[in-house]
């Protein structure tokens, strides 16, 4: 394990260099991805820089479409967009899987929400509602019960919103994948109407 780290960093200084040497920006390491695995092997200097940067190196290519550090990409780069969109200084985390919810907002050190993140590749009015696991909301319901705000954040293919994870008349079915042929998945979900969804609107930068 201290080995490949020592590899890894080696070829973020690469990477680093490289973009300083094409673009004049400087890149450094983000210590903070050891301890919370959902941040970024490199910031940028320049915060306009739009992007966030995941760095792998592979001998032969990844196997068997999108890896699983794919999905983190997509959750960190969603979850970033979030707080980007709010005007105080909020940081996060991403959570153990024994938590059942991704990520902790947190503002100096205080957690002031949990927030679960959902990627799509559909657009958000191409179904009424959103569909997840009642598992979910059982889980944010017994957070909620002791004052942490737990909210729902859905990146579609053209826009991001966000929902508390506290409905009052959504509806609970049976339902889930079939296409796996797995009966666990196969379970309740609730459906959240899209129309309850807080569009995420990046803030404009102060001049």
């Amino acid at each position: 394990m201290v080995n490949g780290r020592n590899k890894g960093a080696s070829y973020e200084r690469e990477i680093a260099k490289m973009l300083f040497d094409e673009l004049g920006i400087g890149f450094k390491r983000d210590l903070e991805q050891y301890r919370a695995g959902a941040h970024a092997d490199l910031i940028a200097d320049d915060p306009d820089f739009p992007f966030t940067l995941e760095l792998k190196r592979y001998k032969d290519g990844p196997i068997g479409g999108s890896p699983a550090w794919w999905a983190q990409v997509e959750e960190t780069m969603a979850i970033r967009k979030f707080i980007d969109s709010f005007g105080d200084e909020i940081d996060f985390i991403k959570l153990p899987m024994q938590y059942k919810m991704d990520f902790a907002l947190t503002r100096g050190g205080v957690i002031t929400a949990l927030v679960e993140v959902k990627c799509r590749k559909n657009n958000k009015h191409d179904y009424p509602t959103y569909m997840i696991s009642m598992s979910k909301l059982v889980a944010a319901a017994g957070y909620i019960g002791i004052g942490i705000n737990c909210i729902l954040l859905v990146q579609w293919a053209d826009s991001m919103g966000w929902v508390h994870m506290a409905g009052d008349d959504w509806k609970v079915r049976v339902g889930g994948r079939k296409d796996r042929n797995d009966w666990q998945d196969i379970e309740p979900v609730t459906h959240i109407p899209v129309g309850e969804f807080k569009e995420v609107v990046k803030r404009e930068k102060a001049q």
